[in-house]
Formats: structure tokens, sequence, C-alpha cells
């Protein structure tokens, strides 16, 4: 039997790069993977990927800077699979990218932005995972 088998695990920036990987690594473990992204194309690419080695997810598009779709987005998960037993949170951004640069030439705005994606997102799906994951008898995060 796998380490995951029939866990169900919610990856936060599922659409490509380290949530892919984490994503496609859990369900490869037989997790049920609920991967969660704003980008739909990505989201999408990462469902088939698990799907095409016979894993099990289940897309999710949300937010993850916005409280109320975090919550929503959880709702819909535990709704669908009755449980949660894991997160990883993988979503984030460059401050090269999305900062504007060195310190001296980043926006408020910009730097904002960081924040909101890179630390606010992580609070907001703890928050809304904690009593899911202790509903279904406790599990991990991993941020």
């Amino acid at each position: 039997m796998s380490r995951l088998q029939d866990k169900v695990i919610l990856i936060t920036g599922a659409a490509g790069g380290i949530g892919r990987a984490a994503a496609l690594r859990c369900a490869a473990e037989g997790a049920r993977v609920a991967a969660l992204d704003r980008t739909e194309s990505g989201l999408e690419e990462t469902i088939v990927a698990i799907e095409g080695t016979g894993g099990s997810a289940m897309p999710v598009m949300a937010d993850v800077t916005q409280s109320a779709a975090v919550r929503d987005a959880l709702a819909h998960v535990t709704g669908a699979w009755g449980r949660l037993d894991g997160v990883f949170n993988t979503v984030g951004i460059s401050g090269r990218r999305w900062g504007d640069g060195p310190v001296d030439e980043c926006t408020e705005e910009g730097w904002a932005r960081v924040i909101d994606t890179n630390l606010t997102s992580m609070f907001l799906v703890c928050k809304y995972a904690v009593p899911a994951l202790l509903a279904s008898g406790g599990g991990a995060i991993v941020n």
C-alpha cells in the first residue's frame, strides 16, 4: 500500500512548478489530490497528468489571497471528498518579478502583492484547513 493511499491532500500552486510536482507525487503515492490554482490552463494540465497515470484529482480554481475564495475552496474539497488529510502550500511569486526589482525600485503595490501571495495566502489556507484537518482526525500542513 502507498504512503498516502486514500488520503485527501490539498496542494496550492498546482498549475506548475513545485506545486505540480507535488501533486503528481502525492497522486503516485495513492492520494486523492485537490489541485488548487488560479491558472486554469496549467491546472487542467496537472489534472490530465494525474489522471493519465490512474491517479485521482480534482481541480479547484481559487485566488488564495482572498479569504472567501479559500474558505469556499476548502468547503468544496471537504464536501466532495468528505475529509482533508494534508495541505501543501506551494504558492509563491518572485519579488524580482512582482516586487519590481531591487528594494529601491519596488513599488508599494508590488510589495503588497508579494506579501499577499507569499504570506497571506499561507495564513488563509491554514486558517480554513485546520478545522477540516481536525475534523478528519488530524493531518499535516507543509508551508
